[in-house]
């Protein structure tokens, strides 16, 4: 009896923890694309030239996937309200530190041209996002 229960909690476990990452995943690209709609309403296009703009200052040292993930924390900070946002998982996905580190020199760089560019009008933090 005793090995029963052993080989079902050795089977059982491996599928829980990948069930759980599949999880976090699955509301990790639902924020991201919640955020970049709300970032960048009028088109994709805008925010590959973005992030394009951003390797360059980083002069490919990350991916895009990495690039993706620091510009949409840290823009996602500056114009979404936390405390009246509808949505759950943007506001977990927001509090999570970023995937890579910049030196000063890029930081510096990226909050002058990124973080000053003006809000795009009517946006509404509120809202909720049917993907």
């Amino acid at each position: 009896m005793t090995y029963y229960i052993l080989a079902i909690i050795t089977l059982v476990t491996p599928i829980i923890v990948w069930a759980h990452y599949l999880l976090i995943n699955y509301f990790e690209r639902k924020a991201m694309a919640e955020l970049s709609i709300l970032l960048h309403p009028d088109c994709k296009e805008s925010l590959r030239k973005d992030i394009h703009e951003f390797n360059r200052i980083t002069h490919g040292r990350f991916n895009e996937l990495q690039l993706l993930d620091y510009y949409l924390k840290i823009k996602g900070l500056q114009i979404v309200d936390l405390h009246t946002s509808s949505s759950s998982h943007v506001r977990n996905y927001l509090m999570k530190p970023t995937k890579i580190k910049l030196n000063y020199s890029e930081t510096v760089i990226f909050y002058e041209k990124f973080l000053n560019m003006p809000q795009a009008s009517g946006l509404d933090a509120t809202c909720s996002f049917d993907l």
